[in-house]
């Protein structure tokens, strides 16, 4: 059914829908994103930010002590403007990540990209192992609805997404590690599914990796947003960063860093498309409250549930049709089993992602509206037939009547000739 791309669309957009009545959440405190705007590259004088600011603006957020710096810009080449500070520059950009423990930052792989788009990490911050993928997945209609949690580079070496990276450092003082349990992944004793490769509703050649439903947040705006500018001036106070994650990233159109989320579409949202840090920290939002207890975890509906659910629509309606027997109100009755059988669906769709699950309601009610017409075109064949059987019937009855008054009458026209 979901090779039909039109369903495939509907289906999203109950989905996004049931999401977007789910009640709003309070923001999550727990992250503070440091933009890079263009307000703050005007007044810089820069195109970008150069390693030099970057090393001012890292360093005085870790005199704030927080407990993750997640860093969303890649740093593989030297960003400088002055020729005679740039070696230096880069040296304390080095020495800085290498002194920074609990700073986490990207590489892009050529798994979604292409290979001459991949970009490495900074040496120092690949060597310690503290790198996550900066990777987004969209959808058809370009939302992004799923997420890496960790999938395997070209070598075949394992990579966490920057998301969950930056999520399992904050767990660890915690004390919460990720445990592999079967073929899914554990926080906290909180299993989060893999989306399942063999899928009807996503191909499997796009489920690679080990990706998951993202369970982003009802609000627009959940989290502290800081201009670089206000930390470099320090016009912030001390407990806007202390012991939380402080993710650092480009918060300008120009960067071509802009995604698309189900409620980029919301009229409240006045600004249509979310930056890419926006988007990790959804992740790590929603990985963190998975691992509290906070919130559920978003998933597919097990396929034997989908299936039995799929065999009951497709036998119910011509059970319930054929026990009624001959009846004038057979139209009538299959109208408003019908009517009931879809609000039912809707209904449970909204139960459904109350409780966690993504039910298939775009496929459940495409094959309730066909069975339905398919037994009204029964009913009408089987009237039809009814019809005709009566209609002979009434011949028959009428062609005897006239045959027992031909022989009356002829019986009286002998008797009158005698």
């Amino acid at each position: 059914m979901f090779a039909l791309g039109w369903l495939r669309t509907v289906e999203y957009d109950f989905y996004d829908f049931y999401l977007k009545l789910r009640s709003i959440q309070p923001p999550d405190s727990r992250i503070v994103i440091v933009g890079i705007t263009e307000q703050d590259l005007r007044e810089l004088n820069q195109s970008t930010l150069d390693d030099g600011t970057l090393v001012e603006l890292i360093e005085k957020i870790k005199t704030q002590n927080p407990r993750v710096i997640g860093l969303d810009l890649h740093r593989n080449l030297p960003v400088c403007y002055d020729i005679k500070t740039c070696d230096r520059d880069r040296a304390k950009l080095a020495t800085l990540f290498r002194n920074t423990p609990n700073l986490i930052g990207i590489e892009t792989t050529s798994i979604v990209s292409k290979p001459e788009q991949a970009i490495l990490a900074h040496p120092e911050l690949a060597k310690a192992q503290r790198i996550g993928a900066s990777e987004l997945i969209e959808d058809k209609d370009r939302l992004v609805r799923r997420s890496y949690f960790y999938f395997s580079k070209p070598n075949q070496e394992n990579i966490f997404s920057f998301g969950a990276a930056v999520a399992l450092k904050y767990l660890e003082a915690e004390n919460i590690k990720l445990v592999v349990e079967g073929r899914s992944l554990k926080l906290n004793n909180t299993v989060f599914p893999k989306i399942p490769d063999k899928l009807k509703f996503y191909p499997s050649q796009e489920i690679d990796g080990y990706q998951i439903l993202l369970n982003y947040h009802s609000r627009n705006h959940p989290f502290e947003f800081l201009s670089i500018c206000k930390i470099l001036d320090g016009e912030f106070s001390a407990d806007d960063l202390r012991d939380k994650i402080v993710l650092i990233g480009a918060a300008y159109e120009l960067s071509k860093d802009i995604w698309y989320l189900p409620n980029s579409k919301s009229k409240e949202n006045s600004r249509k498309f979310t930056y890419g840090v926006e988007v990790h920290a959804q992740l790590i939002s929603s990985l963190l409250d998975a691992a509290f207890q906070e919130r559920i975890v978003l998933k597919f509906m097990p396929g034997l549930w989908e299936n039995a659910i799929v065999i009951l629509l497709l036998l119910e309606p011509g059970l319930f049709i054929y026990w009624l027997g001959k009846t004038t109100k057979k139209d009538l009755d299959l109208f408003n089993l019908t009517v009931v059988q879809l609000l039912l669906i809707l209904g449970g769709g909204w139960v459904s992602i109350i409780l966690g699950y993504w039910l298939p309601v775009a496929n459940f009610i495409f094959i309730t509206l066909v069975n339905a017409t398919i037994i009204s075109i029964l009913i009408y064949q089987n009237r039809h037939e009814e019809e005709k059987l009566r209609l002979e019937k009434q011949v028959d009855r009428q062609t005897k009547e006239l045959q027992k008054a031909l022989a009356d009458l002829n019986k009286i026209t002998r008797e009158a000739v005698k």
